[in-house]
């Protein structure tokens, strides 16, 4: 596909998604509550604050943001393309993934959505509202074209970063997850916030632990919080890590 293409070994250019098996990334959102939920973000603490939403894919949250009283600039690898690019690649990935999301049912969680048709439809409406403002407000930067582990911003850009659907499900390179997290962290001033921390199981991803502890080598302070949100086993924590 036009867009994608392989780093080292594991290292797929990115976009946001709901993985259900690993061979291949999907251009694949969520609703401005739904990210608000899954990172554990509180929205009363938000005004006046810039977010960095990193591999945003087609996600109503930048777009939905100002309406709430904070900022959010939108980055993901395909942010490159035109609308009418952007639209025909993610009807065609929703309709995929959510096909997917049925054959792989037993992964489901009656929690966040009732069911797979109400996640269905939910998602349709956030890809709407990022299609129409990705329209406007592309040219001047809400999106922008951009990949892990290099970001075009300077030092302390962004009060928060979250990074959703990216890391801990795909195909583990150790040197890439580092580099990536403290990209993040080099320009968040206040915090990085990563979801989901599970593999294709359910399960913690073994490697959680290891950097976490690198991290607090480094000087950072990482926690696991338990959020109100789950879509798929295990996907109810976030991992925030503050300066």
């Amino acid at each position: 596909m036009s867009g994608f293409f392989v780093l080292k070994t594991f290292k797929l250019r990115f976009t946001m998604t709901h993985l259900i098996d690993n061979t291949r990334t999907y251009f694949f959102g969520r609703s401005y509550y739904e990210i608000v939920s899954c990172f554990g973000l509180h929205e009363g603490t938000l005004t006046g604050k810039r977010i960095l939403d990193c591999s945003a894919g087609p996600s109503s949250f930048a777009a939905e943001a100002p309406k709430h009283g904070f900022e959010v600039v939108a980055s993901d690898p395909v942010f490159y393309r035109g609308y009418d690019s952007l639209k025909t690649l993610a009807y065609s990935d929703y309709e995929a993934m959510f096909a997917r999301v049925r054959a792989k049912s037993g992964l489901f969680v009656e929690k966040t959505f009732k069911s797979v048709e109400e996640a269905e439809k939910d998602r349709y409406g956030a890809l709407k509202i990022f299609l129409e403002d990705y329209k406007k407000y592309y040219p001047v930067g809400r999106y922008i074209s951009a990949e892990l582990p290099r970001l075009p911003f300077e030092d302390l850009s962004f009060g928060t970063v979250i990074c959703g659907h990216l890391l801990f499900l795909y195909s583990f390179d150790y040197d890439f997850h580092v580099e990536s997290i403290l990209e993040m962290c080099r320009v968040a001033a206040e915090e990085v916030r990563i979801h989901p921390l599970v593999t294709m199981s359910g399960e913690m991803h073994p490697e959680v632990g290891p950097l976490m502890e690198l991290l607090v080598s480094k000087g950072y302070r990482p926690e696991i919080i338990e959020v109100d949100h789950e879509f798929f086993k295990g996907s109810n924590k976030t991992m925030v890590i503050r300066k």
